[in-house]
């Protein structure tokens, strides 16, 4: 069985489920039978595996951290290796959740949506919360939240893609399909007392910070009541130097949406001067002679 490098030991079972595919959950096995759980539903990214989340060495820290602290998770095909956005993994990802749910007993849940799954989640936390108390909060990690931007986005790379996924020939095909399923559409009143985190990377050239998470942050300001960008200055869109490695703002965000408190940073510490740095007429800096304790 896994184990963190703290030692905790979990287990990672996995289920096909008709209309999900392949659904994978991960359990602490200390937390094995019992109550209340607390889960994150992962939606993966455009031609992401059905247990990324378990198995992508970038989300090794986060997934250590969860389970360290006594946290679940539930992931799954979600409509595919590669639905962008489509409404089949939106559906895809709802089952998934019902799945684990009749196995489990969750007490909270958190969506978590990576690049093209950020799309999904931010649609499924909004349909679930309405009616459902224990969806507490959305992580959006580098995710895609305009999808019409995202159909011809870099060159028309992802059109094609689109395309066969929504089933259409041209973009005013798609944005038919669309209409009511683009989060960064708004309404922003739909995210009243919403719980939310935007995970950016400021050198992320392949989902554009702008016109997605700082966009949508802009969008529904002042509706949530929990409401955080998160930053990596100079990250990207990789496993080895993107939003994966925002772990404290992820672990932080759980604690605030579950009702915790996260304490100040603490102050340094303030130690005896030892010298004083001064600088001569021609700008050159000079260190005094120590002072002794």
């Amino acid at each position: 069985m896994p184990t963190t490098p703290n030692g905790t030991a979990y287990t990672v079972s996995s289920a096909t489920v008709p209309g999900a595919g392949t659904v994978h959950w991960g359990v602490p096995d200390s937390l094995a039978g019992t109550a209340d759980l607390k889960v994150i539903l992962y939606a993966h990214g455009a031609q992401g595996a059905a247990n990324q989340f378990a198995e992508l060495a970038g989300w090794a820290d986060f997934r250590n951290w969860v389970v360290d602290n006594g946290w679940c998770w539930a992931e799954g095909t979600g409509g595919g290796g590669s639905p962008w956005g489509n409404p089949a993994s939106e559906t895809a990802y709802a089952l998934t959740f019902d799945h684990v749910d009749g196995v489990l007993d969750i007490g909270t849940v958190v969506g978590l949506g990576r690049s093209m799954g950020g799309a999904v989640m931010a649609r499924l936390y909004q349909t679930r919360r309405t009616t459902d108390p224990r969806w507490v909060g959305l992580i959006e990690n580098s995710g895609v939240q305009d999808l019409a931007w995202a159909y011809d986005s870099d060159s028309n790379r992802w059109t094609a893609a689109f395309n066969a996924a929504w089933a259409v020939t041209d973009k005013a095909g798609f944005l038919v399909k669309l209409a009511g399923l683009n989060p960064s559409a708004g309404p922003a009143s739909a995210w009243d007392g919403a719980r939310v985190i935007q995970l950016i990377g400021s050198a992320d050239t392949t989902v554009l910070p702008a016109v997605n998470g700082t966009a949508m942050r802009t969008m529904y300001a002042g509706h949530p009541v929990l409401d955080i960008l998160d930053v990596r200055n100079g990250g990207d869109h990789s496993a080895s130097n993107g939003s994966y490695l925002q772990v404290q703002a992820m672990a932080d965000f759980l604690t605030l949406a579950t009702g915790g408190t996260i304490d100040p940073p603490t102050p340094p510490d303030v130690y005896k001067v030892l010298g004083e740095w001064w600088m001569d007429s021609s700008r050159r800096l000079h260190v005094s002679s120590p002072r002794l304790p």
